[in-house]
């Protein structure tokens, strides 16, 4: 079976017939002693990390055991890289076989084999070619015959450091390919006028126009010498335009394959790399400074995307760079969840994203693409919101579908076409000091959790142009549990921290604390069960809002679903609020959807519907203060005409949805169970309406409230 091995552009079919890489003008990676940052060196594990970051070549040292096996080790003795003690050549192979060559390295190498030259080959066979490195001693007969044996004649080259040795390997395997040294012209032609050499060795800033034309006039390709951990000259051996590099880190060369200029598409050679990673055990693709222009990556498992400080993903606006993918066995409207996204996974576990880099969806210009698109007809959308306005197909930033053990931290992440980072149906979840700035255009939802389990969000910086964090629920048979947000600070257009709208499955064993919000339209805190879920034990404490529409906002509703919807079980304390009398959001370039009726401040409120109460609410610790400022030519909604407040089971949930309100701090309605404790609303200007309004409540108790109303 043929092993394909995409890298940068490159396709190399290593079994069967072989298209070198250097036609098509790549750099060929060749890795000395295998990736021994990352793995102990001259092993199979160190190979197996070259191979994850690009190797193209692995390269063996070849030194031979007392009864003449030959083996993969670098030094002449033992003791630097195995547990063992003395020359190689002084032990018998049958013993070199039980030394540990890996726990020097660390712990989780423990028992790591060192390798005869045939189980290296055998490992290697359609992974790789081989870079011989024969050291004195070696029986020159005995690698010849072990060579041709394992297929390796045309998948190789050698290298002597004594020239008797060459000699003697010329004389028996004269098809076979010859590396030499030189830092010159000069010295390249006494190699010549000794053997025919396939490749030469030559420092990166010796290397000049005249040396490289020289050498392709010859059949020679030039690789650039960078072994040891010294990554300083890397980009200078990309600019030298060396055919191959001989180094130690390829983790660090390789990323600078990758354009970083913000204006070559990347997305091909970031794949690629990311694929193979994945497929050869994962690790860690590290991005340094530059802009890196992509249209859709897809994460891998196992895969870490580091981003440096300095470096930027930047999302195409070419619509068709993002593949539309539909969520499938969700209960509602399925337009709502498009899996297209700039950054995507599907199935993946074990991935991360880290760094103090950025992400970058441009997502006005992505987006103002694709309604011209769709009015020109090139990309029509059926789904075309006209009284908005609005394309309904635009890309989020992130979409995680069905993944388990995820981490994104520390990033800067801005500026999506649709929401931001969203999570579907994913498990073990951690996201952790990220600045999500996503005010890009209408329906910016910071981060969506959407029947997600065992979920960490913590020390985030949010600022939206609609919710701020969001959890979801569209799938009836799933739910949001076990869900911690905790020490955020978060800015909306819409709610800060909101369960809902979509509230199939429902919400499960929440806890959300330590919360900052400013400058919010709508509510702090808003937990809304509307489409037939289960939301049950939640915990919302710690909580500090200023200049925020309305501190609190509890719906249970029927807008969809079979069966009913259920609320119960909520406490909220320890809540500070600041209502202000106008817009919150009145200086922000997106504001939040304009209230279309005439209307007094809006108090808090926790409504469910007749017959359907919300169950056992605690309010604890509560200090809101509200402006006042009411008036009856305004609205009005006098006690006597309570039961006219419109129970709109159906209906959007939101905290105007009843339109003028009889109180001006707290509404409630169809509620069994509420507590109130230590609970002060204030006015700050006067307000013709009640503090407390409750219809159809039972199991009332209140314990130092304020104002203390009968």
């Amino acid at each position: 079976m043929k092993r394909l091995v995409y890298l940068s552009g490159l396709l190399l079919t290593l079994a069967g017939a072989v298209m070198p890489a250097w036609a098509q003008g790549e750099i060929e990676i060749v890795v000395h002693r295998g990736a021994n940052a990352l793995a102990p060196e001259n092993t199979i594990a160190s190979t197996d990390s070259a191979l994850k970051y690009g190797a193209t070549w692995i390269e063996v040292d070849v030194r031979k055991s007392k009864d003449g096996e030959l083996f993969n080790l670098h030094d002449a003795t033992l003791d630097r890289t195995t547990n063992g003690k003395g020359l190689l050549s002084d032990m018998l192979a049958k013993d070199v076989r039980k030394l540990d060559a890996g726990s020097w390295f660390g712990s989780k190498f423990e028992g790591t084999p060192l390798p005869s030259i045939a189980e290296m080959l055998d490992y290697l066979k359609g992974k790789a070619y081989v870079f011989f490195d024969v050291k004195r001693g070696t029986p020159i007969p005995t690698l010849v015959n072990l060579v041709r044996e394992k297929g390796f004649a045309d998948k190789s080259f050698f290298w002597f450091g004594d020239e008797a040795m060459l000699r003697e390997f010329i004389s028996l395997a004269p098809e076979m390919k010859i590396k030499v040294n030189a830092s010159d012209i000069e010295r390249l032609k006494y190699w010549q006028s000794v053997c025919t050499p396939s490749y030469v060795e030559i420092a990166p800033e010796k290397i000049t126009d005249d040396f490289r034309s020289y050498c392709h006039q010859h059949g020679i390709r030039v690789m650039a010498a960078c072994q040891e951990d010294d990554t300083s000259q890397f980009q200078l051996v990309i600019d030298k335009k060396a055919d191959l590099v001989n180094l130690d880190r390829p983790e660090v060369f390789l990323p600078l394959l990758i354009p970083s200029d913000g204006k070559t598409s990347c997305t091909q050679q970031l794949q690629q790399t990311i694929n193979r990673i994945s497929e050869n055990g994962g690790g860690r693709l590290t991005l340094g400074p530059g802009t890196y222009l992509t249209g859709c990556i897809q994460m891998r498992s196992g895969v870490e995307l580091y981003l440096e400080e300095g470096a930027t993903i930047l999302g195409s606006t070419n619509p068709r760079d993002y593949e539309i993918r539909t969520s499938s066995n969700i209960a509602d409207n399925p337009d709502e969840i498009t899996g297209s996204a700039l950054i995507y996974a599907q199935g993946v576990e074990n991935v991360s994203l880290r760094g103090k880099g950025r992400i970058d969806g441009q997502g006005l210009a992505l987006a103002l693409t694709i309604d011209s698109l769709h009015h020109t007809g090139e990309m029509p959308d059926p789904n075309y919101n006209y009284r908005r306005m609005r394309p309904s197909k635009r890309p989020s930033l992130f979409y995680f579908h069905q993944c388990k053990n995820v981490e994104v931290e520390q990033l800067q992440l801005e500026s999506s076409a649709g929401w931001g980072l969203v999570f579907d149906l994913c498990d073990n979840l951690k996201l952790s000091q990220l600045r999500v700035t996503n005010r890009a255009y209408w329906n910016n939802d910071g981060i969506d959790v959407t029947d997600c389990r065992h979920v960490r969000i913590s020390d985030c910086w949010v600022d939206a142009a609609d919710d701020g964090i969001c959890l979801k629920s569209h799938h009836p048979e799933s739910c949001n549990y076990d869900i911690e947000v905790a020490r955020c600070d978060i800015r909306s257009s819409a709610s800060a921290v909101k369960f809902g709208t979509a509230s199939w499955g429902g919400f499960r064993k929440i806890h959300v604390h330590d919360i900052k919000v400013q400058d919010t339209f709508r509510s702090a805190i808003a937990i809304e069960s509307v489409d037939g879920g289960v939301t049950d034990s939640v915990l919302v404490e710690r909580i500090e809002a200023k200049n925020t529409g309305n501190a609190f906002f509890l719906r249970l509703g029927q807008r969809a679903g079979n069966r009913p919807s259920v609320l119960r079980n909520v406490t909220i304390r320890q809540l500070k609020c600041e209502v202000p009398f106008g817009r919150p959001d009145e200086a922000y370039d997106l504001r939040g959807p304009e209230v279309d009726f005439f209307h007094n401040p809006f108090p808090s409120s926790i409504c469910g519907y007749p017959d359907h109460r919300i169950e056992n609410v605690t309010l604890e610790d509560i200090e809101v203060s509200h402006p006042g400022r009411a008036t009856k030519g305004m609205a009005y909604m006098p006690l006597w005409r309570v039961k006219d407040v419109p129970e709109q089971i159906q209906k959007y949930p939101e905290f105007s949805m009843f339109g003028e309100l009889p109180a001006w701090a707290l509404y409630a309605r169809h509620v069994d169970g509420l507590t109130l404790r230590n609970c002060r609303f204030t006015l700050r200007d006067i307000d013709f309406r009640p503090a407390f309004v409750f219809d159809d409540v039972e199991n009332v108790r209140k314990e130092n409230v304020l104002p203390s109303e009968k």
